[in-house]
């Protein structure tokens, strides 16, 4: 792990010399070059070898952030994993998404507009996910984005088709199913028996070399428990989350092994909410 968080990340490179291969000349990989440092005019941006989505756009224009949000160091890698969804690698735009987010919960902390740096990384994921087939994966992601910055569901037409799971999957609200009703109670449903889930013994430390050795506060969860007993639709209850803690224990959550009983009525499975407290331990090994 680099004693140096501010550092560029090491993907950079591979992203510049990528682009530079689609150049196809000098002058152009050094346009591509001035265009990733952000000091290219804008004409020069607009003949960029690969088409901005809608999302990047607005980004860059600052229209869903923050106007410091396109200087941030991971505008570059963030920009190749757009291009790599218009091109349709879904591998490839997976791949390069979850590296650079793991890279940003572990590297940063107070930069500007973190929440809109991890929900357009989750949405890109989602979107990959979805693509190659990973629909539980891509549907907890897409929460994920919405938990972060709801304001991402209206950017899903910038990725056409792809994004079609994603659709119609909004943000629910606290205590509701996803169909908006009210799940039921001992008080109010005769037979009725609550979820019950064991969380695992441990779920991995948090290391993020800003909050080493420091005690974090646990976050809540409440999700939503299927009839099958997985969970999905996770919302985040605790009040004044960090970004970078909302994205982590999502993923966390998300890939824990988790003992689940459904609720039942009359011992049939029913879809049912339950409350998830995530507490976990941050390194002090940096």
């Amino acid at each position: 792990m680099s004693r140096h968080p501010n550092r560029v990340p090491h993907r950079t490179g591979r992203t510049v010399g990528h682009l530079r291969r689609r150049a196809g000349s000098a002058a152009g990989a050094l346009a591509l070059l001035l265009l990733l440092s952000g000091t290219v005019p804008r004409a020069w941006a607009v003949a960029a070898p690969f088409q901005e989505s809608q999302r990047v756009q607005d980004l860059r224009e600052g229209e869903s952030g923050p106007a410091g949000y396109a200087g941030s160091r991971w505008w570059p890698l963030v920009l190749d994993v757009d291009a790599s969804l218009g091109e349709e690698r879904w591998k490839r735009a997976l791949h390069a998404a979850e590296d650079l987010l793991d890279q940003v919960v572990r590297r940063s902390w107070e930069e500007p507009d973190l929440k809109t740096v991890l929900a357009t990384l989750s949405v890109q994921r989602a979107v990959a996910e979805a693509a190659l087939g990973r629909k539980d994966a891509a549907l907890w992601h897409w929460y994920a984005a919405l938990n972060l910055d709801p304001s991402v569901e209206a950017k899903l037409d910038d990725y056409g088709e792809a994004a079609d799971l994603l659709r119609g999957v909004p943000l629910r609200l606290r205590g509701r199913l996803p169909d908006g009703t009210v799940p039921p109670t001992r008080f109010t449903t005769p037979g009725y028996e609550p979820v019950t889930v064991v969380r695992p013994p441990s779920i991995g430390l948090f290391e993020n070399a800003s909050v080493r050795g420091r005690q974090l506060r646990p976050v809540s969860l409440e999700v939503v428990v299927g009839e099958n007993g997985r969970l999905h639709q996770p919302l985040v209850t605790s009040p004044w989350v960090h970004p970078v803690v909302v994205y982590w224990t999502l993923e966390r959550c998300f890939s824990a092994d988790y003992e689940v009983r459904p609720a039942r009525i009359d011992g049939r499975p029913i879809v049912d909410l339950a409350d998830i407290e995530m507490e976990f331990e941050t390194s002090d090994r940096w």
